[in-house]
C-alpha cells in the first residue's frame, strides 16, 4: 500500500494530463480493492507452508523447492522491490513538484509553494527512512531463517519471533 500511495502522489504530480487522471478517487478505489484481494491471494499459502508442531510448541516451515521459490518470491516482492519503487516514485514526485514550481516562474517564490514542497519532501524521506528501518532486520532475519535451514536454531528463531 505504501507503493501505492507513493504512485498516488507522483501521480498527482504530474503535468501530463493522462498520469494525473489516475489519481482521481474512483480510480484510486479500484486499485486499492483490487491490491486488496491480491495482496490476500498472494498470502494464501502461507497457511500451507507452516505447519504447528505440537510435540516442540513450535511453528514450523515445510521445505521444497516450491515451498523455496515462493518464499524467495515474497522476499523480493515485499523486502526488495517494495522499498525500491517507494524511493523511485518518491524521487520522481519530488522531481515533477519542483519542475511544476519552475513552470508557474513567479508564483514558484512564494513562501507557500516552497513550504508545500519541502513538507512533501520531508514526508516522503521520513516514510520511506522508516519503512526501511522496520523492515530491514525483519527482512534480514526473515530470509536467513526461511531459506536455509542450518540457520534455524532456537536463538535465531526466538530472534525472528521478537520481531515479528
Amino acid at each position: 500500500m505504501l507503493v501505492l500511495a507513493s504512485y498516488d502522489r507522483y501521480c498527482s504530480s504530474s503535468h501530463l494530463y493522462r498520469l494525473r487522471s489516475m489519481s482521481k478517487i474512483r480510480k484510486a478505489r479500484f486499485i486499492i480493492v483490487t491490491s486488496t484481494i491480491i495482496g490476500i491471494i498472494n498470502i494464501l499459502p502461507i497457511l500451507a507452508i507452516y505447519h504447528w508442531e505440537e510435540t516442540l510448541d513450535i511453528c514450523l516451515q515445510y521445505s521444497n523447492l516450491l515451498i523455496n521459490i515462493y518464499i524467495s518470491s515474497q522476499i523480493l516482492l515485499y523486502y526488495i522491490s517494495a522499498p525500491i519503487l517507494m524511493i523511485i516514485f518518491g524521487l520522481l514526485a519530488i522531481c515533477n513538484t519542483r519542475k511544476s514550481i519552475v513552470r508557474t516562474g513567479s508564483q514558484s517564490t512564494n513562501i507557500r509553494g516552497r513550504r508545500t514542497q519541502k513538507q512533501l519532501t520531508q514526508m516522503l524521506r521520513l516514510q520511506m527512512n522508516i519503512h526501511l528501518v522496520l523492515t530491514v532486520s525483519f527482512s534480514v532475519v526473515y530470509s536467513m531463517t526461511a531459506l536455509s535451514p542450518s540457520t534455524k536454531t532456537p536463538n535465531i528463531i526466538a530472534v525472528r519471533y521478537l520481531l515479528a
